[in-house]
C-alpha cells in the first residue's frame, strides 16, 4: 500500500518437515526495491502448515510475482 508501484520477483526457498512445518525459510532471489517486503514474505511462509511429506524433509523454491496496482 505504501508504494503501489513495486514490482519484481522475489523467490523463497524453504523447507518443510516430515510434520508439515516449515522449519527453514530464506529469499534467494529478489529483484524488487524493496527489502522490507523480502522479509515479510519470508516471515510469512515460515508460518505456513502443509500435508505431511511422505519420504522426509521436502525442500522447494517458489517465486513470488508482483506487479504495480491498477
Amino acid at each position: 500500500k505504501k508504494d503501489p508501484t513495486l514490482s519484481g520477483k522475489i523467490k523463497v526457498q524453504f523447507t518443510i518437515q516430515p510434520s508439515g512445518r516449515v522449519s527453514m525459510a530464506r529469499v534467494i532471489e529478489n529483484t524488487m526495491r524493496s527489502p522490507a517486503v523480502a522479509r515479510c514474505i519470508e516471515s510469512q511462509v515460515k508460518r505456513w502448515r502443509f500435508p505431511k511429506p511422505s519420504g522426509g524433509d521436502v525442500t522447494i523454491a517458489y517465486p513470488f510475482f508482483f506487479k504495480p496496482s491498477s
